[in-house]
């Protein structure tokens, strides 16, 4: 379930923009706790060994800013915000 669940997570980021992928290259920014962002890049690296991930950890305000100041000169494919704590908590046992 925990795989099913990420893979939906990373939606966006499985469908990569066209110039990411034939970069071979993934530009992220993570608004997540850092945690739960390096298990995203881990877990997408694992399924997609030829693309390299690069993450910076950003508070959601902070990306905001960093996205807009690129503008006219987008550097960032990614931006996964919000919480990773439904993803990643383990299923109740009954």
């Amino acid at each position: 379930m925990m795989k099913k669940t990420l893979a939906f997570a990373l939606g966006g980021a499985l469908s990569l923009p066209a110039f990411a992928a034939a970069a071979g290259e993934l530009n992220l920014i993570c608004s997540a706790d850092v945690v739960i962002c390096e298990k995203l890049v881990s877990e997408f690296q694992a399924s997609h060994p030829d693309t390299k991930v690069n993450m910076v950890r950003l508070s959601s305000g902070e990306a905001y800013a960093k996205v807009r100041a690129e503008g006219r000169n987008p550097q960032t494919d990614l931006w996964w915000g919000g919480t990773g704590d439904p993803i990643f908590r383990p299923p109740p046992t009954s």
